[in-house]
């Protein structure tokens, strides 16, 4: 996956800006997910919830 002025050109050349760039990340951990990478799960309102509770619980997110 590129992101940036790399991908000059092309469909997400916008990440330049940090909207764009949190676009890019979005697209490649959804396609991550569905490919069916180790340990990458599909995005979700309560699943970022859970996440963000360990963290501030100071707990390890695995």
């Amino acid at each position: 996956y590129t992101a940036g002025a790399i991908t000059l050109g092309g469909p997400y050349a916008p990440v330049d800006s940090f909207l764009g760039l949190q676009y890019a990340a979005l697209r490649s951990v959804e396609s991550l997910a569905a490919n069916g990478a180790p340990g990458v799960g599909k995005l979700s309102v309560w699943r970022s919830f859970l996440q963000w509770s360990k963290w501030i619980l100071n707990k390890s997110p695995g």
